[in-house]
């Protein structure tokens, strides 16, 4: 929703070691907020000031936000309507059937695919 400081953020619940399973984490921007500057510094959206590392999805699924500190410089990516996006369906789809998928992303990934499908 336009105008709407609410969004998930892909959070690593990883342990050292063990596989990476992320959770959407719902959280607010606030004016104050520099997600490229000091909220990178803290370590939860980067690795840095000035090196983020995020994935933001807004709450109605309509628009997803990546940014990464590439070799030269800092990229920011945003879609909208990722369900539309064949790259994003195959990769869910394929996703599926790899070994190291959880079966709660497995579920979650076939919800998605069902629901952009409508």
């Amino acid at each position: 929703m336009a105008g709407d400081p609410e969004f998930l953020l892909a959070v690593d619940c990883a342990e050292p070691d063990e596989p990476r399973p992320w959770r959407w984490a719902r959280g607010s921007l606030s004016d104050q907020w520099d997600i490229a500057g000091a909220g990178a510094a803290t370590g939860i959206l980067g690795n840095g000031s000035g090196h983020p590392a995020f994935v933001m999805l807004s709450l109605d699924g309509e628009a997803i936000v990546r940014a990464q500190q590439g070799e030269t410089s800092t990229e920011f990516v945003l879609v909208r309507e990722p369900h539309h996006v064949q790259f994003f369906r195959k990769l869910a789809a394929q996703m599926v059937r790899w070994p190291d998928t959880t079966e709660p992303s497995k579920a979650a990934i076939e919800r998605w695919l069902t629901a952009a499908a409508e």
